[in-house]
């Protein structure tokens, strides 16, 4: 397949682009254009100047804050540029040797529209041993995520105002959405476990707060998905109550089994969590999880 391209969104993470951008350099050096959309406080100009001699790359620096607009910039540069497929990839991630090339070929064998891979944590990390059992920074399957995915560009709806959606612009799980939206509307979907990412691991998620703020955010993330999807008040009530009934009876069952393993406690917590991000945000709360600080553009 040559008809294809690398999206990055990035956002005020230069040592981690330049890791990506570096191995891109070493797998595929100028064969793969590489689109750059930036919207982070400090541009990043300066690191991709210095592949430009290196790399094909296209950049673009987004003044709007927020996950949305950044992803829908990186689809709009990829149609311009006639592109046929678009392979997603995160800005504190980088590829295993092969990555793009088991994306592609579900797409050509299986005429796939969208090709999930798999994400695993920094080996070079040591990971506590409840993080590790748990799983929580390894995903593969079909993950509605842009971490790692390839997109063909056809079945993109015809407005950009329908692809990532602005109300999600902050809270995360815009590409959850979008790419969910996509598959109920007929998008073949293929999952290429062989095509890896690796993620760095900050300080930070190696804390078991963490992932409480993680429940959190994806409690809030849900409900917003149902105010989102229903103006009925009393199904907005309906699905929120199954969906709190469902988040306690996982709590529940984990913190059951939790004195015999860890992480279920954590699990446990973060559901509970969940719950209390679904009530704060069905109550009128607005939350800021994602995007830049105001600052010179």
């Amino acid at each position: 397949m040559t008809n294809i391209c690398i999206a990055v969104c990035t956002c005020d993470r230069p040592e981690m682009l330049a890791k990506l951008l570096l191995e891109v350099v070493r797998q595929h050096g100028r064969t793969i254009p590489v689109i750059v959309a930036d919207n982070g406080n400090n541009p990043a100009r300066a690191v991709v100047d210095t592949f430009a001699t290196q790399l094909d790359l296209r950049y673009s620096r987004v003044k709007e804050a927020g996950l949305a607009v950044v992803r829908n910039r990186t689809l709009q540069m990829a149609k311009d540029g006639g592109f046929q497929y678009v392979a997603c990839i995160d800005d504190d991630e980088y590829p295993n040797d092969g990555w793009l090339a088991e994306l592609e070929s579900p797409a050509e064998l299986r005429d796939a529209d969208i090709v999930y891979g798999s994400v695993i944590p920094d080996p070079a990390v040591r990971l506590p041993n409840w993080l590790s059992k748990g799983g929580f920074l390894s995903h593969s399957g079909n993950t509605h995520s842009t971490a790692n995915v390839l997109l063909r560009l056809s079945i993109l709806p015809q407005q950009d105002t329908d692809w990532f959606s602005q109300k999600f612009a902050f809270v995360g799980g815009e590409d959850n959405e979008f790419l969910t939206r996509l598959e109920v509307n007929g998008a073949k979907v293929v999952n290429a476990n062989n095509a890896v990412v690796v993620e760095h691991v900050p300080s930070d998620r190696l804390k078991i707060r963490y992932y409480l703020k993680r429940g959190f955010r994806e409690g809030v993330f849900a409900a917003q998905l149902i105010l989102h999807q229903n103006q009925n008040p009393a199904r907005v009530a309906w699905l929120s109550t199954k969906l709190i009934g469902r988040k306690i009876g996982f709590g529940l069952h984990h913190m059951f089994v939790g004195p015999f393993d860890s992480w279920h406690l954590v699990r446990g917590l973060m559901d509970f969590c969940a719950i209390y991000g679904v009530f704060m945000r069905l109550v009128g709360r607005n939350y800021v999880f994602y995007g830049r600080k105001p600052g010179p553009q």
